[in-house]
């Protein structure tokens, strides 16, 4: 199966709507503090261009880039909690239901030689 890379046009809704979201929580917070764009992207140490498109939401942008981001601007703390196994209800129920665990058939035992 070749590769396949999330695009504009093939990524999910939701994640667009997220990353849009992600990227102008960012452009609130660098005004806010009166930074540029090239001082924010300098303290994070990523190019003018690649801050222009973290703000912009773009999707095809590494997570690095918006981790540095929110790292320079000191928001990074919550970055580890996402997606946390605490916060995973769906797989805690799984997991408390012994689902997800490979299931193998009973063996049974005989004496016949």
């Amino acid at each position: 199966m070749p590769k396949q890379n999330l695009n504009d046009e093939s990524t999910p809704a939701a994640v667009t709507e997220a990353v849009s979201q992600l990227g102008a929580n960012i452009n609130t917070a660098r005004l806010r503090r009166r930074l540029t764009q090239d001082d924010l992207a300098k303290k994070a140490g990523i190019s003018k261009e690649t801050m222009s498109r973290v703000e912009a939401g773009r999707v095809t942008t590494s997570i690095a880039a918006y981790a540095a981001a929110l790292w320079a601007l000191g928001l990074h703390r919550d970055l580890a909690d996402v997606g946390s196994p605490e916060s995973d209800e769906e797989g805690t129920l799984l997991a408390a239901a012994g689902l997800g665990r490979r299931a193998r058939p009973l063996r049974t035992l005989d004496d016949d030689f």
